[in-house]
């Protein structure tokens, strides 16, 4: 994207940033989620943050689609013959 199209959506920038920091938080709190003893308040806890975070994954896919699409005056079939 160049620097005119950035522009009009500065916002996309912060979200991709955030949206990638809750990616490493979906993985960061996986091993401790498998290792504690279910039913106890740390496997709780992170449980409930993993869960938080799904969120990110197909709104990181959505965004990822929306510069696509948004972010770039593409011709769709030869981007797919490509």
């Amino acid at each position: 994207m160049n620097n005119e199209k950035t522009r009009f959506f500065p916002q996309i920038t912060v979200m991709n940033a955030l949206l990638c920091l809750f990616v490493v938080m979906i993985h960061l709190t996986f091993e401790p989620y498998t290792e504690l003893s279910a039913g106890t308040w740390q496997h709780i806890t992170v449980f409930s943050l993993n869960k938080l975070f799904t969120f990110c994954v197909p709104a990181f896919l959505f965004l990822s689609g929306f510069k696509l699409y948004k972010g770039s005056e593409i011709d769709i079939k030869a981007f797919y013959k490509r």
